[in-house]
């Protein structure tokens, strides 16, 4: 399940919550919150926090992939919170090859991945 979270003050970024495993219907239910986010801003700055991720269905992957590759010059920053070893590499593996920038933060490091990613 993925849930969008929102940071007072802060209204050219968005944050999600992933707790469990994603499914396709997460993605059509964030996809529109994006698209307004880019259509507000001209651009995707995106908080998520990886609060219990389990994975992703194949649909919710081609769901992701498809979102990414149709938006990809919009991603200006993407902050991951988790605090799992794999998740900062993650991080450091999706700063490779996505077009904006990507940072890991732990949980402990909140307030500080909302004022990166804001600005």
């Amino acid at each position: 399940m993925i849930d969008p979270i929102q940071r007072d003050g802060v209204d050219n970024a968005i944050g999600f919550s992933i707790d469990g495993k994603l499914h396709a219907d997460d993605y059509r239910r964030i996809i529109p919150i994006c698209e307004q986010l880019i259509e507000d801003t001209g651009e995707l700055r995106i908080l998520v926090y990886l609060k219990h991720y389990e994975g992703a269905s194949f649909a919710a992957l081609f769901q992701d992939l498809k979102f990414d590759v149709s938006h990809w010059s919009k991603f200006k920053r993407i902050a991951m919170v988790g605090d799992k070893k794999w998740q900062a590499h993650m991080a450091k593996l999706t700063d490779l090859i996505m077009h904006g920038e990507v940072k890991h933060f732990t949980s402990d490091e909140m307030d500080e991945a909302w004022v990166w990613v804001s600005s």
